[in-house]
Parts: structure tokens; sequence; C-alpha cells
């Protein structure tokens, strides 16, 4: 939204940074009004732990800007970038002092609605490496001032937003505690509470599915972790749901996480802070800054700024004295290089990108009983991030409706064309290929009130929709984005669909790569996501248990079985999905030792999902599976000795 420059105070000689509006967005009032409330809330706050506005103003021009004081130091986004989670010593003392500043902020009536990594600042106050600096008030809510949004709208980012944000309900300190919650997951742990690349499916889960918790899944790959059980509670307690069963308040929460003793680590985490420096609050010199979403710094001379009017600084410095040098006083730091390997015993994970969204409208989400199962903790343990990036969403994104909203049961069938089209065009030029009659007839199953015309001009239309975006990367987007309406189908009815998908990208040749990937996006989607890690059993059972040239109906019977005791909790018809899935795997492969090279590639992956002991269970299944004749053969001793050495089990 700004752009920021690094400029001198006249008279005083003080470097501040100088945030100006972008040109092409100054004739917008509503992003004027947006980027000047950032420093309206900003600018009424006084503490030490939030970023100290100096002025703010116009030009005679038109130009927007706003001048804050200058740092030193990194976005604590970009720690965790490089160090993967924290010591509960070192996040204890970053939390508490996030907990004051917004506990001041929500004294004056402000609530930030935007608290992630990436919003607070570390920089170095004499002993104090981690002196934190709240960031990003521009999409506070500020009590008693006129609102610049329409009810309804929501903002925010996914990995953070509290349920009563996610479905634009009232908004006060509370949902701010969530977040720092989420935060403080995310530091402890390597991952938020609810790590999936897809945002809206990450809403989903905030409104319905527990919190898992975070001393498990440290316990999983640090037993000996400084992690005491009363913190394991208070952020659970602070994740929840309701706002009413959270901490009272933002300082109540902070006194809590202050209370909880700390075990000094022993030897000094990363700590390079004066070396490895960003100049300005909230800007990354990283060369992907731009490309990220980013404010960007520069480090030539700001536009003119003369203005005409000005508020009252904090520090009682007038904005021409703020900003009127127009020479760069500092060069920005170099580029941060990459993270370095990770340590022996942990992984440094990337953190994913992730937008601040706009929303005109609450997204629908599914009723409670289409809730996600929570995913066992393990599985995200060692996922690596990305740097998060900031972006700004013009339009909601496209979930299913929620509990009691018109239509939350209909099957939207403009989007069952867009789906159906989107499988054909993985299938053309195979043998499955899907010509427009059989597309039309597999549609009209879904609307037996529809004659053929009407079913066959529904899907005309969606291909003339589709055939105007310029590649096919745009039109498997397209697809996927009408496919979030079906996600409120009946769970029966999605499990019914996906497996008419299966079918007919399978009816006259092995399901192809591409088909198979757009059949499990659109899982995802529908909200029949289902845990790789039971696909991959899958996969390595029917390599051991496959004999002859097609899969036959004892093997899956066999491995249905398996699949029940790995997840007691999984409904056969999800059992089903897993076994079609991994069949279709193994099919696309066309000679055993592809299979087999697919196998071993699954179980290196494998082998850092799952603990030892799952790993020897794992194990002991596929002997058993070979040994069900009386004897394992050469092949199968082959087989089971790469498996078990990519497994890391003898």
């Amino acid at each position: 939204m700004g752009d920021v420059y690094v400029a001198e105070q006249k008279g005083t000689g003080r470097k501040v940074a100088m945030k100006i509006l972008k040109e092409e967005l100054s004739t917008d009032p509503s992003v004027v009004e947006r980027f000047l409330r950032e420093a309206q809330a900003t600018g009424q706050l006084t503490h030490p732990n939030i970023v100290e506005i100096l002025d703010v103003g116009r030009s005679r021009s038109g130009t927007v800007f706003f001048v804050m004081e200058l740092l030193r130091g990194r976005e604590l986004g970009e720690l965790l970038a490089k160090v993967g989670r924290l010591s509960w010593y070192r996040a204890r003392h970053i939390l508490t002092q996030i907990a004051e500043g917004l506990a001041e902020a929500h004294r004056h009536g402000v609530v930030h609605r935007d608290m992630k990594p990436d919003n607070v600042y570390l920089v170095r106050r004499g002993e104090d490496r981690d002196h934190v600096k709240i960031l990003d008030f521009g999409i506070a809510k500020i009590e008693g001032a006129a609102a610049l949004t329409q009810a309804g709208m929501v903002f925010g980012t996914a990995g953070y937003m509290a349920p009563e944000q996610v479905l634009a309900g009232t908004i006060d300190g509370r949902t701010d505690v969530y977040a720092l919650a989420c935060m403080a997951f995310e530091m402890l742990t390597g991952r938020l509470p609810f790590d999936e690349s897809s945002p809206m499916r990450m809403l989903n889960m905030h409104v319905r599915q527990p919190a898992p918790s975070p001393l498990q899944l440290i316990r999983q790959s640090d037993p000996t972790a400084d992690f005491p059980e009363a913190l394991d509670a208070a952020l659970l307690r602070a994740l929840a749901k309701k706002p009413d069963e959270r901490f009272p308040d933002m300082a109540s929460f902070g006194r809590a996480l202050g209370a909880i003793p700390a075990r000094e680590p022993q030897g000094d985490e990363e700590d390079d802070i004066e070396n490895r420096t960003t100049l300005v609050p909230g800007q990354s010199t990283s060369q992907g800054a731009a490309k990220r979403g980013k404010t960007q710094i520069h480090t030539g001379p700001p536009p003119a700024v003369s203005p005409t009017s000005a508020s009252a600084s904090s520090s009682g410095a007038s904005a021409s004295a703020s900003t009127s040098t127009r020479r760069t006083l500092i060069h920005t730091a170099p580029p941060i290089p990459g993270a370095p390997p990770p340590t022996t015993g942990s992984h440094a994970p990337k953190r994913k990108a992730q937008a601040t969204m706009l929303m005109d409208k609450p997204p629908v989400i599914p009723s409670a009983d289409r809730a996600v199962e929570p995913a066992a903790p393990q599985a995200h343990a060692e996922k690596r991030r990305r740097p998060q990036a900031t972006a700004l969403m013009e339009k909601p994104p496209i979930i299913p409706p929620a509990p009691g909203q018109e239509g939350a049961n209909e099957i939207h069938l403009p989007s069952l064309g867009f789906l159906f089209l989107g499988l054909a065009n993985t299938l053309a030029g195979t043998a499955s290929a899907l010509p427009m009659d059989t597309l039309v007839r597999h549609l009209r199953t879904w609307a037996p009130d529809l004659d053929g015309p009407a079913v066959r001009s529904l899907a005309t239309q969606a291909w003339s929709k589709l055939m105007v975006l310029p590649t096919a990367e745009a039109r498997r987007e397209r697809v996927l984005e009408e496919v979030y309406h079906l996600a409120v189908m009946p769970p029966d009815r999605a499990v019914d669909l996906v497996n008419e998908l299966y079918e007919i990208a399978g009816r006259q040749s092995p399901v192809n790569a591409k088909a198979l990937s757009f059949i499990v996006d659109v899982s995802e989607r529908i909200g029949l996501g289902l845990d790789p890690r039971m696909v991959a059993v899958a996969y390595m059972h029917i390599c051991i248990a496959h004999s002859g040239e097609r899969l036959d109906t004892r093997e899956l019977t066999g491995l249905r079985e398996l699949l029940h005791r790995w997840g007691p909790n999984l409904e056969s018809p999800k059992v089903d999905l897993i076994v079609r899935w991994a069949v279709a795997e193994f099919e696309q492969r066309a000679t055993m030792h592809e299979r087999w090279l697919h196998a071993y590639q699954i179980a290196s992956d494998f082998g850092s999902a799952y603990t030892v002991p799952e790993r020897k269970a794992v194990m002991a299944d596929l002997r058993a599976i070979a040994e069900a004749d009386g004897f394992i053969d050469a092949r199968e001793k082959r087989l089971l000795a790469e498996l078990g050495q990519r497994l890391k089990v003898k």
C-alpha cells in the first residue's frame, strides 16, 4: 500500500522512516482512510512495545504520508524462518512483551486484528536482544471511530484468525488473544495450530476443529524440551472457539504466560540481529520482498512532500520538519541469506506465505457434522515453511455456506459443470477422454429435474467461461475455486462424487497423473481431505501384496482391514477413497521397477512423518503381509530391506 523511505528530521538530525501512500492508490478515499487509520491507531498509543508514530499528514499535491521511528532489527517472522522454533525461555520473553503492548492498545479501544510474526519487530535495547515493537495497525478496529467498511467485512491472516473474526462477529481484545496464542503455538512448535496450504480450509478449521495440543507435538519430536503442562493448558484456553472461554483480556493472558517457569537453555540461540538488520518497520530487505507483496524500502530520495496539514505528533515535530530531507541517509542492509541447514535433532521450517485478507462478507463455513477430523500432529511437525507475505484481497475467497444459511444443503450445479469440465481437461488425449455428450450425461445424474438441453446449456456456459482464460493452469484454478461451492454436500454424496471422478478417469485406462492430482485437490476442497501417510501405507501394502498383473479383490480387502486398524476412526467410505488413491498411484506406473522406486520414495518421505514406534509398526505389518503365504521370497526380502532402510527401521 505504501513505499517507505529513510529520511531525517530538520534541526534534530534524527533518522526516521517515512511511509508514503502509493500515488496510484491516493485517489481512492477508502484506501487513503485505511492508510491514515494505521497512523491514527498507532499514534494514540505510547508504549515501549509499539512502534512510535511521529507525524502524519497530506501534501498540497495530495500525497499522504506518516513518519515513524526508524528501527534496527528484523521481523519475528524472519527469525522463525531461520531457527524454526524457539525455546520457551526466549518465546516467553517475546510473548509477554507483545501481550503488554496489545493490552495497552486494548485499554485505548484499539484491537489490532492482524497479529502475526510478520507484524512484530525485534530490536536490541541494551542487553535485550529481543525487544518487541508491534507494527502495522492498518486494519485495527478503533473504538468510537467511524467504520471504514460495511458491516460483515472480514479482515485478517488465515493462520491467525479467531472464529468470530472469520464469521464477521463481534471483535474485541479476545480476538487478539486468540491470534497471539496462534503465534505462540508457531513459535514453540514450528507450525501453526491449523497448518494447511489452503487459506479457506484453514478458516474452516479455526471455526470447527479443536486445536491440537502443542505439548504433544513437542514431546513427539523433542521429549526433553522445556514445555510445561501449564503452558499447554494456557495456549489451549486462549485458542478456545468461544471468546468467553478464553482469557478475559490480553493483560491476564500475558500474566499467565509470564507466571509459567522457563528453563534457560544451555548454549546461546541465534543472536545476530545487529549484523542481519533491516532498517524500517515492517519492511523486508530481501530481494523477494516486492514479489511477496511487502512494502518496499527505497534507497533513493523520497518524493517532495510539502504538507498543508498534519496531526500533532507524539514528539511534537512538524510534518515539514520530519520529511523535508530529500536524500537517503542510511543504506538498507544486504539481503538476508537463506537459512542454514537445520541443526541436529530439529528442522528449521520455512514459513508459508499468508495474505492479510480483506473480504466483503464473511466466508461461509460448512456445518459442524462436516468438521474435519483432527490431523495427526506428527503429519505436520516436520513441514518446512516459507516467509509470510502480506497482501490485500479485493473479494472474498469462495468457501462453503455455514449451517442454517440458504442453500446450505443444495448441490451447486454450475460448479459441478466446472468440475466435470476440469476433469475432462486432464483426460484430453487419453483413452479415457470425456466427450461433451458423456459429460452432460454424468452431470444430468446430479440434476434429475433438468432436461437434457438445460444441462447441456449449463455445461456450455461453463466451458465458454473456461476457454477465455489464457492458460491451462488458469483454467484449473478457476475450476478449483468453483469446487468450494460443493463442500456443502452431505458427506455420502461427496464420497459418491469423488468415486465417480475416479470411475470416469479410469474407465478405459489407469488414472493418469494429472487426473489423479486433480481428484486429490477436489477431495481436499470438498472436505474429504485424506491423510497422505495413510495413502503411503496403502501403497506400500499393495507393492508387497501384488503378485500378478492386476490387483485382485482379496488384496484390496486385506488392505481395507489394515487401514481400519491404522485409522480406527476412519469411516469406510474414506477408507475406500484412500484405496482408490493408492491403486491409482500404483497402476499409473507401467512396470514393477517403477512402482518399487515410487515405494522407496514415499518410504523416505514417510520416515520423517511418523515416530519410531509407528514406523516399526508399519514394517511389522508389511512383513506380516509378505509372510502370509508361509514364506518370504527373494523379491519380497529385497523390497522389505529397501523399505526398512528408508523408514529407518532395522
